[in-house]
């Protein structure tokens, strides 16, 4: 009987995982629908043009959120980075540059064993970095005085 797996491809590197591995399923969303919006971003030229490609990103998660392992805090961790421009208080290039800085992070997560740790450093650094300049800059909402 033959085993069903997949590829997974992380820069040169291909590994063969068994199919019904949640992880293996997760580290395939990451690398074939959400990696190719977050190389966007940091391809993106101009902040809004980064700023688009994550409100496209959490667009294409709307169904990881239903069987992620991590979905919730992906998303939520993306959301919090996007409200960076929402809000108007931050200056784009500063929201842009943190940005990118959570990009690069994103990118260079390591597959298999490794991942699942990561993935939650990276959304609590991402989540860090977001409420450190809302609390700078402001957000949606003042506090009543």
């Amino acid at each position: 009987m033959a085993m069903s797996g997949c590829l997974i491809r992380a820069g040169s590197t291909l590994t063969v995982v068994a199919a019904s591995d949640e992880t293996a399923r997760e580290a395939i969303f990451f690398s074939e629908v959400m990696d190719p919006f977050v190389r966007a971003v940091l391809d993106a030229g101009e902040p809004w043009s980064a700023y688009e490609s994550v409100v496209s990103l959490r667009s294409a998660m709307v169904d990881y959120l239903d069987w992620g392992p991590h979905g919730g805090a992906v998303f939520a961790a993306w959301s919090g980075l996007e409200d960076l421009y929402d809000t108007g208080q931050t200056p784009a290039p500063d929201a842009h540059a943190a940005l990118r800085q959570a990009a690069i992070g994103w990118l260079a997560r390591p597959f298999g064993a490794d991942m699942a740790a990561y993935i939650e450093e990276w959304v609590a650094q991402a989540g860090q970095t977001s409420s450190a300049i809302i609390e700078r800059d402001g957000g949606f909402w003042s506090s009543p005085s």
